[in-house]
Parts: C-alpha cells; sequence; structure tokens
C-alpha cells in the first residue's frame, strides 16, 4: 500500500521528533523507502531516506525525502520537495527499519480489508469495521438511503466497539444521529468525500456518499470523537471509504437477494404451483392498502440495466415496498400502495425505470394474492399496449386501457371483420368508393349522444346539412339508430374499426 509524508510521520514512533516541510500531498502516492544514493537516479514516487548532511545541491525537483539527524537541508525546498526531519536521530538504518514497520502496518491493515470484502457468503461488516478503527481510532458509521443508522464502531474505553444499529439497539447518541439526518439530506447530493459540521454538537463528520447507477444508497462517515482529523486522517479515510463503499453495495445486494414472502408466493403463481392458505394468511394489508402487479422490460432501442441488476436496484432502493423477480422476457412483481398517497413510491418508481431504459405496464389495485393471475394478465396487457404505441411515457395503467381490453376479448377466435354488420360494412365500402366520410360522421353522431346540433357544430357544417347525410347513413345501414342496443352494438364496431385504423 502507497502512503504520503503525512501518514509515516504520524504513525512513526512516538519518541521520534519529526518536523514536516515542503509541499502538501494528501494522496497516497509514495512506494516503500530506499536509501538514498548520490549515484542512482531517484524514481518519482518513492520515499528515499538519507542522513541530513548528506545532501548536496542540485537535486532532483519534487522528491520524497525522510533527512535524518543534523540541521535541515533547506535547499530542498528550493527543489520542490517534500520532506521529513527527524531532528533527535542519527541512525539512519533504524530510522529505516522504523519506516518499513509503519508500511508493513497499512499493508496487512490493506490486505485485511480486501480479504474481508472479497470473501464469500454474507459481508463480515463488523470485522470490516473493527479493522478500520484499529488504524483510525475516531468512530465509523454507515447509515442507509434514509440515513437512518445501521452500523457503527467506535472507541470504548480504549477498545473498540461495534454496534449492529438496525433493530434499535444502539448505544449511539440521538442528537447526534438527528444532526446526521438533518445535514445529509442537504448533502447527499455530493458525490466526492466532504467535511460536514453536525449542528449543536463539537465533533465534525467526514462523509462519503454511497451512490449505485446514480441513485443515493446511504452514507459512509468519520466521526472525530477520539482525536482532532489529522492531514494524515483524509487520504486514510479516503482508502477505507473505497472499501467500504463496496462493501455496502455489497451488504445491500446480499441482503435483499434473498425472496420475500410475497416474491417466493408469486414465483409459486407464475410457477403453476398454488399456495397454501397458511402462507397466504401471513401477508396482511392495513386498511387501505394495496397492491399493483407489475410488469416491466426494457424499451425498444434503449440503453438498459440488465433485468438481474434492475431487480436488485429495485429491492435495495424500494425495500418492502417492491417484490419482483425476473420472469420470461422482463420483470414481474407487485408494487405495495400506502393507505397515504404521499407515502405511495410510485414517484420513485417511475423515476428509476425511466432512467434505466424500462417501460412497465400496471394493473388495477387488489388486496389478495390468491388473485394474482388475473392481475397479472391486466398488467400484461397494459405493457403490450403501451409498447404498440409511440408513447414517450414510462408507465402504462390498465385503468386506462380497460375499454381496449373489453373490445379485445369480445371477439373471440373470430376475426373482427366477420362481426361487423353488413350495413356497416357497407357504409365503409361506400367511404372508399365515394371519396365520403360518412363512417366518421356516424361515430361523431354516436359519442354526442345521437344530439344532432352538437354533431353538426363538430363536424362544422349547417344542422340541415348533418340530417340530410344523416338520412343517406340510415338509408345505407338499414339500422334502426332510434333502438339503444343497436346505436351500442355500433358503438362497439366502430371502436374496433378504430383499433385497425379504419
Amino acid at each position: 500500500m502507497k502512503l504520503n509524508l503525512d501518514v509515516i510521520a504520524d504513525y512513526l514512533p512516538e519518541h521520534y521528533q519529526v518536523r514536516r516541510y515542503g509541499s502538501k500531498e494528501r494522496r497516497l502516492l509514495c512506494g516503500r523507502p530506499r536509501l538514498y544514493d548520490l549515484e542512482t537516479a531517484s524514481e518519482d514516487g518513492r520515499v528515499y531516506i538519507t542522513a541530513s548532511d548528506f545532501l548536496q545541491e542540485p537535486m532532483q525537483e519534487g522528491m520524497n525525502m525522510i533527512c535524518v539527524g543534523g540541521k535541515f537541508p533547506k535547499h530542498l525546498l528550493r527543489d520542490g520537495a517534500q520532506a521529513l526531519h527527524i531532528e533527535n536521530n542519527t541512525d539512519v538504518m533504524q530510522v529505516l527499519w522504523d519506516v518499513q514497520a509503519v508500511y508493513d502496518r497499512f499493508d496487512a491493515w490493506n490486505d485485511k480489508l480486501r480479504d474481508i470484502l472479497e470473501a464469500s457468503g454474507e459481508p463480515d461488516m463488523e470485522q470490516f469495521f473493527l479493522t478500520g478503527i484499529n488504524i483510525l481510532k475516531n468512530r465509523i458509521g454507515l447509515s442507509d438511503y434514509g440515513l437512518h443508522p445501521m452500523f457503527n464502531c467506535n472507541m470504548e474505553d480504549g477498545k473498540p466497539h461495534f454496534h449492529d444499529m438496525r433493530d434499535g439497539h444502539s448505544a449511539f447518541d440521538m442528537t447526534n444521529l438527528e444532526g446526521i439526518r438533518d445535514v445529509g439530506l442537504v448533502e447527499r447530493e455530493i458525490q466526492v468525500p466532504y467535511l460536514s459540521a453536525i449542528p449543536n454538537v463539537s465533533t465534525k463528520n467526514y462523509c462519503q456518499n454511497i451512490y449505485s447507477f446514480g441513485h443515493y444508497m446511504g452514507c459512509a462517515y468519520f466521526t472525530n470523537d477520539v482525536h482532532p482529523f489529522r492531514e494524515s486522517d483524509y487520504p486514510l479515510m479516503d482508502h477505507f471509504f473505497n472499501y467500504l463503499c463496496k462493501m455496502a453495495l455489497r451488504y445491500f445486494s446480499t441482503t435483499s437477494t434473498g425472496d420475500s414472502l410475497e416474491t417466493a408466493i408469486i414465483r409459486d403463481i407464475l410457477n403453476s404451483r398454488i399456495p397454501q392458505g397458511a402462507r397466504l394468511r401471513q401477508i396482511r394489508l392495513a386498511p387501505g392498502e394495496s397492491w399493483l402487479c407489475l410488469r416491466a422490460r426494457e424499451r425498444q432501442g434503449a440503453r438498459y440495466l440488465p433485468h438481474n441488476y434492475m431487480c436488485e436496484q429495485l429491492r435495495m432502493l424500494l425495500p418492502g415496498r417492491v417484490h419482483v423477480l425476473q420472469y420470461g422476457d422482463g420483470i414481474v412483481g407487485i408494487l405495495h400502495r400506502a393507505a397515504d398517497p404521499s407515502d405511495n413510491p410510485e414517484a420513485d418508481f417511475e423515476e428509476l425505470l425511466q432512467r434505466m431504459g424500462y417501460i412497465c405496464g400496471l394493473s388495477n389495485p387488489f388486496r389478495e394474492l390468491s388473485l394474482f393471475p388475473h392481475f397479472y394478465e391486466q398488467a400484461s396487457f397494459a405493457l403490450e399496449s403501451f409498447m404498440e404505441s409511440d408513447s414517450s411515457e414510462t408507465i402504462s395503467r390498465f385503468g386506462e386501457n380497460i375499454l381496449r381490453y373489453m373490445l379485445s376479448a369480445c371477439t373471440g377466435t373470430m376475426p373482427k371483420g366477420v362481426l361487423y354488420p353488413a350495413g356497416l360494412l357497407r357504409l365503409v365500402e361506400h367511404d372508399l368508393q365515394k371519396g365520403s366520410d360518412y363512417v366518421r360522421t356516424l361515430r361523431v353522431y354516436l359519442n354526442s349522444e345521437c344530439n344532432a346540433s352538437r354533431t353538426a357544430d363538430q363536424l362544422y357544417v349547417h344542422r340541415n346539412s348533418f340530417l340530410k347525410r344523416l338520412e343517406r347513413i340510415t338509408r345505407i345501414l338499414e339500422m334502426d339508430l332510434e333502438d339503444a342496443d343497436t346505436r351500442l352494438l355500433l358503438r362497439i364496431c366502430l371502436k374496433l374499426l378504430e383499433s385497425t385504423g379504419t
């Protein structure tokens, strides 16, 4: 693991008297040290150790030097060097060994963080946090997307203690928690590490927001409750954040991949397995709550998130509110609707669909999962109708397509053309041969509830001219427009004709 001079200075044995010179470099760019040799060209990103009086002018620019004993050679600063001066030790080899020991310590720390991250099974958050605090000492925390604390590790009586706060059992100060929440709501858009001062407390927090595919997932943070943040702390905290963000996303993913009871029931139904009544009874909705069945798939021609990743994103971003699984050529599931409309997740759900290149069909609301197959059919029809249109919307609701569904279902197995009355077919033929507009005129007349004046206004003709046209239409139809059933039949047939573009 690479370090910088600030880290080396702070982690050398305490008896060393170390003074820092030159420009500051927060990044960890320095490889393991070597003894300085006048005859050997120096390497970029290497720390060199030598006796102070051994250095001669001119020097290579921008070197990283540790000068041992004697008087600090100030000509190093003219050459743009960064340097440490160890004032109370003249043993160059001892300093080299001690600096090597600092590198050994951080190599072991880095290796352990990496091993915990890459271990199979559920992420071991406790060992990960304990490993972090053993070096950095200050409190480490992780909150979820709602800024509710999840994990916390701090020093108590000189010993590290880990707290799993997901179940509400915590030694964390409530005032501190509320401050983190309030500040986080403002600062959650920041995508680089930042220093945040929580109101009304004496400590400060160094934070890193966690994002996945552009969505805020939570916040990792250090609190300077043991010692003030030092220059050396910031690059080390950044290094730890790099692992912690990966660890947190792996944790979110691992803890959400298992089927919820709702998802398991849906999977059984889709695979033609009848769920047991006892399982169905375990799922109880409060008064006013309901489900919406959803079917989602990628928008044609759009760049989209693969289905399995999309399922994970939905589970992580809307935990307990959406239950989804991969099925067929897309995603199937249910969306929970709360009794309070302001608490419904549909806006967040729609935003994620849009940003990830998806479209979705939603069913009417329902409360019994045993009825899922019927509402799955509704969601499927809404999605298929959407795909046949040129709509730029993201969600299609079955409630907006009920008439279209009823029209498609009422024809049965017969072609639509054989269901039309002969008189209506003659009217269509007349329009095609004569260039008249009788079918449209009949449609407007029926949609206007057979009101002649209103129909004439919509057609922009005089009422008498319309009545003459209606008389000709009636002769061709040979049907009684005064009969309610006849009018209903014609309106259904005209809707069917409309669906075919006629």
